[in-house]
């Protein structure tokens, strides 16, 4: 066997540079997203537990809109 037969570092080369292009893919992805690439917090958040939260289809379906106001709201023409 020849000592300076390297054939057997093709593997790890596929490897490495598939790696490179995993960390350098979720390093643009997260700054796209506007977070740093590793802002990872240390201690999980509390789990106090939470208030009762708006249901926002039900208020729709009310009529009433607590995001939109009176912007866009679509007015029903009647033809006669």
């Amino acid at each position: 066997m020849n000592a300076y037969d390297l054939t057997w570092l093709w593997p790890l080369t596929h490897l490495g540079t598939a790696l490179v292009f995993l960390l350098v893919g979720w390093r643009f992805g997260r700054e796209a997203s506007g977070r740093p690439m590793f802002a990872f917090p240390l201690l999980p958040p509390s789990q106090a537990p939470a208030g009762e939260e708006a249901d926002p289809w039900a208020e729709a379906a009310a009529g009433r809109s607590s995001v939109a106001g009176d912007v866009d709201k679509n007015v029903t023409v009647d033809w006669p």
